[in-house]
């Protein structure tokens, strides 16, 4: 662009501005992207949190029952909760001869059902990092779920190479890319000496 040509500047400058301002747009719904898969992992660990619950509260009714009639009864209501908290977070179930059946995470081994125990999950958003960072019971044992659509939640949200840390990756990116540009056009820029 010719500096001295007013209307190619004035062109630039409107390129330039709406450029900044798509920019500006695609962060915001990155941004508006990793609140969403925040809360939507929050919801997630409220819903794990009643299923481990209740599942404590049928291991105690199943306890009492002690091969009741009943029994059998509250062993498909268990396992049917048992198949949702899979289906939310990945848990490996091994069965006792009491009824009960220890709930531990899938690839931690972290017990969140043993018994009429649970370790609840907590999810706390981590500012440094840049994450949700997902704890078990109340010693705060960090755990990172593998299966489960809390898993692939948490990995699009906290995965480096997730949908939404690599997003804003190339996003920044691109916007080096084209920052840089005018800069290498610039250096380029052969002054004429002046004649002696």
């Amino acid at each position: 662009v010719n500096p001295a040509d007013q209307a190619r500047r004035v062109t630039a400058l409107d390129h330039g501005q709406r450029l900044a301002t798509t920019f500006q747009g695609l962060r915001t719904r990155i941004d508006q992207l990793k609140t969403d898969l925040t809360t939507e992992i929050q919801s997630r660990v409220t819903d794990a949190n009643s299923l481990l619950t209740q599942i404590a509260d049928l291991h105690k009714q199943i306890i009492a029952a002690r091969g009741g009639p009943e029994a059998n009864d509250l062993l498909d209501q268990r396992d049917l909760l048992v198949t949702k908290l899979a289906e939310i977070v990945g848990v490996r179930v091994v069965d006792r001869t009491d009824g009960t059946v220890p709930l531990a995470l899938t690839g931690t081994g972290v017990l969140l059902v043993d018994g009429t125990s649970t370790a609840l999950l907590t999810a706390t958003v981590n500012t440094t990092t840049d994450t949700v960072d997902l704890t078990a019971g109340t010693s705060n044992i960090a755990v990172t779920p593998q299966s489960g659509a809390l898993g692939s939640i948490v990995t699009a949200r906290n995965s480096a190479t997730g949908a939404v840390k690599q997003a804003v990756s190339d996003l920044n990116s691109l916007a080096s890319t084209i920052i840089a540009v005018p800069r290498k056009e610039k250096k380029a820029v052969v002054t004429p000496k002046k004649p002696t």
